[in-house]
């Protein structure tokens, strides 16, 4: 920028303090520098300082009849009865505590529903019928004499020999 001019709008820019901290720098370097950016900055100040005088000087007041009339309106303007001011003071202090009463019994209402149509868990009765029959014919039901249901007793054969085959190849995978 030092070897070209400042434009106008770069100067009513940084006038008005709208420029970022390099280019106001820049600006500001260069019109120490240009006798004829300074001067044009000068000239730019100087509009600047007469605009804000004559806009100044043309600020008008209301007439005295208007600001009597606008007061007097204020003036007239009624109050709205105690107890409507009461409505209005108490409106939120009833208001919440309602709505909070309303979400909570719609909370509650679809919790209840909820577990009313979902009922009891089903179980299979073949499962108590077949399984649990033996064992309850037993007084204890982890002792020697206890009886083993049915399905453990076919597994059980299988379960072992699967056993033994798993050992027997991780001990050869190691080996």
């Amino acid at each position: 920028m030092i070897n070209e001019h400042i434009t106008t709008d770069t100067l009513v820019d940084y006038l008005h303090r709208e420029l970022s901290s390099e280019e106001d720098a820049a600006v500001h370097t260069h019109l120490a520098a240009c006798a004829a950016c300074a001067a044009a900055y000068e000239a730019e100040a100087r509009l600047t300082d007469q605009l804000r005088n004559n806009a100044r000087a043309e600020e008008r007041e209301l007439p005295s009849a208007v600001v009597a009339r606008i007061r007097s309106e204020i003036a007239q303007q009624t109050h709205p009865a105690w107890w409507r001011q009461l409505t209005l003071v108490l409106r939120p202090t009833i208001g919440f505590p309602v709505a909070a009463v309303l979400v909570l019994a719609v909370v509650l209402g679809f919790s209840s529903i909820r577990t009313h149509t979902m009922g009891a868990p089903a179980i299979a009765a073949t499962y108590y019928l077949d399984d649990h029959a033996a064992l309850a014919t037993s007084s204890l039901p982890f002792s020697e004499t206890a009886v083993v249901p049915s399905t453990l007793e076919e597994s059980s054969s299988t379960v072992q020999t699967s056993r033994a085959a798993s050992i027997a190849s991780n001990v050869l995978a190691r080996e």
